[in-house]
This record gives structure tokens, C-alpha cells and sequence, in this order.
């Protein structure tokens, strides 16, 4: 029972940065797209932006344009909360993550979100995030209703399936869960 119940929180996790980046109101399901190859310039945080705000005043700069967006990307029209991580020391050269809880409030559907940004030689930044979102649909149903951008599907086995969008590297894996619902896990990675 423990056991079913870290991978129900996994996946909710999952389906959180899933939901939280996809095709929502406000292109919650579509992925998200950062300039790549860029140096980093300086980010004027919104004061709404409660997680960029956060890393802001630990210090963080070459990763606070895409934590600011990611955080931006996830919570849009969301009731929430947030648990930020970084390392013990400067936290301009550290990894710093995040669990972000969400309740998308148009469509009454909650998740829980992961990311993680990690600065790299040069000053750039690579970004990652996972969500996972249960849906009390069948999984077909979902990915029509809500991640329809997901039409090509991967050779991923039995226990899941697996699809991409044609102009993006974001991944979509569903899971059946219980009699008829689902759960979608969404993944991305931008270096």
C-alpha cells in the first residue's frame, strides 16, 4: 500500500509540471520555450512571481530568468504552494529546485510540479521540470482533451505510453490508474 502510494505521489508530482505546462489557459500544455544560447541579461521579478522572488534574494543570477518563467509557466492562474532547495553555499553557482502544488481553478484539476535549474560554465543555465497530473479519464480521453499537441507516440513498452509534439523534445507519459482514470506524467529538458 506504501508502495502504490509514493507511485500515485510521484506521479502526481509528475502530472503537476505536466499540467502545469501544457495546454491550460495560458498555454499550460504546450511546452515551454526559453531563448537557448544566450548569456543570461538581468531579470526584473514580478512581485507576484513568489518563487523567483525566492531564488532573488538568495542570490541567484544566471538561473533567474528561467526559474522566474518556469515559476510563471506553472502557477498562472493557479491557487498554490512551493518548497524551494539550493546548496549550502553561493547559490549563483548551485543547483536550486523546486515542488510546486498546484490547483488550476478553470478547470478544477490539481497537480504537483518539479524543476530543477542548475548554472553552467559560462553563465548559462539548464532547466528541467516534470508534472504529473491525475485525470478521472481514460488516458486516450486526456491526451485528446488536453494534450492533443502529443501526436506522435514512442515505442516506450507496456506499463506506459509515451508521445511527443513534432517541434519539441517534451515528453508525455500516461499511465492507466484505478478503473478508468489516468495519470499523465510531462517532462522536459532546456539547455
Amino acid at each position: 500500500m506504501r508502495g502504490a502510494a509514493l507511485i500515485l505521489l510521484g506521479a502526481l508530482l509528475a502530472v503537476g509540471v505536466l499540467f502545469g505546462l501544457t495546454q491550460l489557459p495560458g498555454n499550460r500544455f504546450n511546452p515551454l520555450v526559453l531563448a537557448e544560447g544566450t548569456p543570461p541579461a538581468p531579470v526584473a521579478v514580478p512581485e507576484e512571481n513568489l518563487i523567483g522572488k525566492q531564488a532573488e534574494a538568495w542570490g541567484v543570477a544566471n538561473c533567474l530568468g528561467g526559474i522566474a518563467t518556469m515559476a510563471d509557466y506553472l502557477t498562472r492562474n493557479t491557487d498554490y504552494n512551493f518548497r524551494l532547495v539550493r546548496g549550502e553555499s553561493d547559490a549563483n553557482s548551485q543547483m536550486v529546485s523546486g515542488i510546486v502544488a498546484i490547483h488550476e481553478r478553470d478547470l478544477n484539476l490539481s497537480g504537483i510540479s518539479g524543476f530543477h535549474a542548475a548554472p553552467i560554465r559560462g553563465g548559462g543555465c539548464n532547466l528541467a521540470y516534470q508534472t504529473t497530473v491525475y485525470f478521472g479519464e481514460p488516458c486516450a480521453q486526456a491526451r485528446e482533451k488536453y494534450y492533443s499537441a502529443f501526436s506522435s507516440q514512442l515505442d516506450f513498452g507496456q506499463v506506459a505510453a509515451a508521445f511527443t509534439t513534432p517541434e519539441s523534445p517534451v515528453s508525455l507519459y500516461m499511465i492507466p490508474a484505478g478503473a478508468s482514470g489516468c495519470v499523465a506524467v510531462r517532462t522536459e529538458s532546456i539547455y
